[in-house]
């Protein structure tokens, strides 16, 4: 039965083709850089009052326009894009503050 062939094989063009690799000695292996030690960067201050979660909402059609109408207002005064999360997450902010909970 003839042996599977191995990935080396494969490579190399064959077993038959290929020469047999010459021996390592200590003198021809290159050597290894002297490690160094790594510093990590300090890790980066993380802000979670601006993190984001996906909520699908029913609001009232006339506040789904009213809400198109200024971010499209607010792009054109701002010079960037204003998406409607920005001036939900404004809206409720205000909210919250004027009206704290318990």
């Amino acid at each position: 039965m003839k042996a599977k062939p191995s990935l080396e094989d494969f490579r190399t063009g064959g077993a038959d083709a290929a020469p047999a690799p010459a021996p390592k000695s200590a003198a021809s292996a290159p050597e290894a850089p002297a490690p160094t030690a790594l510093v990590a960067p300090p890790a980066p201050v993380h802000d979670d009052s601006r993190d984001r979660e996906s909520k699908t909402i029913r609001i009232r059609r006339s506040f789904a326009a009213e809400i198109r109408s200024r971010v499209f207002h607010r792009s054109l005064a701002e010079g960037r894009k204003v998406n409607e999360s920005d001036i939900i997450d404004a809206a409720l902010d205000e909210y919250f503050r004027n009206h704290p909970g318990k």
